[in-house]
């Protein structure tokens, strides 16, 4: 994401978090509690398409394979942060037509990343000729389960880790100012921090999240398997499929935010 010509990136996959005008008032000098209304107020969105980036038989820069986030800056360019294949991530900047303006980021080598503690939003300069990044929030991890992808022929096991069920993702945004609104809890929270001074501010809404009970977790395996089945080929094999839906583990809580 861009705030006052910097990009901003997510350590976990996110979503984008919708900030109304409140948000965009003075930073304070000390952390703020506010406390908003539980009444919802719902908007209206029309968007149009402009202009289509990213393809396989094109250019090496236009060959995305794991975009974690979009952003326009001040400018109208488009900045489109792409994970792989690269050592630390690429950042692919398009003007307002969709052609090519410059790339930051190389090549890395294979290797396995230490387990995540928590999930952070970054701070990347691009002022100078290399990349510079720091750390503005540092949001909460809830238990991650390992998730069992397949077994090399000398017996090493590829695994990724997988939030449970449920469990409240990281929603992030970047506020005209530079601050940065996040979420990551179960509960109507939403915090403000900036860089060099973490959270600031704080503002939560009197909604609880709902518990996940027996007769959730039927519901939403029954979703999911109907899901699976209508978008199945005839004949598929949806025996590890329905497997996994029926292993899987669910968090105790329904994110009010999601």
């Amino acid at each position: 994401m861009i705030g006052n010509g910097r990009i901003y990136r997510v350590m976990l996959p996110i979503a984008c978090l919708l900030a109304t005008g409140w948000l965009t008032t003075a930073a304070l000098n000390a952390q703020q509690t506010i406390e908003l209304p539980g009444e919802d107020r719902w908007l209206d969105a029309d968007f149009e398409e402009v202009f289509r980036v990213g393809t396989l038989t094109g250019e090496e820069w236009e060959q995305f394979g794991n975009v974690r986030t979009v952003a326009f800056d001040a400018s109208g360019r488009l900045h489109i942060f792409d994970r792989q294949g690269w050592a630390a991530g690429r950042i692919v900047v398009v003007d307002t037509e969709g052609a090519l303006v410059h790339s930051v980021g190389r090549k890395g080598e294979s290797g396995r990343p230490a387990p995540a503690t928590s999930r952070s939003v970054e701070r990347i300069l691009l002022a100078g000729s290399e990349a510079v990044k720091d750390t503005v929030a540092v949001g909460w991890l809830p238990p991650v389960d390992s998730v069992f992808l397949g077994r090399m022929p000398n017996g090493f096991e590829f695994k990724r880790p997988r939030l449970r069920t449920f469990a409240p993702r990281l929603h992030w945004g970047v506020l005209p100012d530079g601050r940065v609104a996040f979420s990551d809890s179960t509960t109507y929270t939403v915090k403000i921090a900036e860089a060099g001074a973490g959270i600031v501010r704080i503002v939560t809404r009197p909604v609880r999240p709902e518990p996940v009970t027996a007769g959730v977790i039927r519901g939403e395996k029954r979703r999911r398997l109907a899901e699976l089945e209508e978008g199945a080929e005839p004949g598929e094999d949806l025996k590890e499929d329905r497997e996994r839906i029926e292993e899987l583990k669910f968090f105790t809580e329904i994110p009010v935010i999601r």
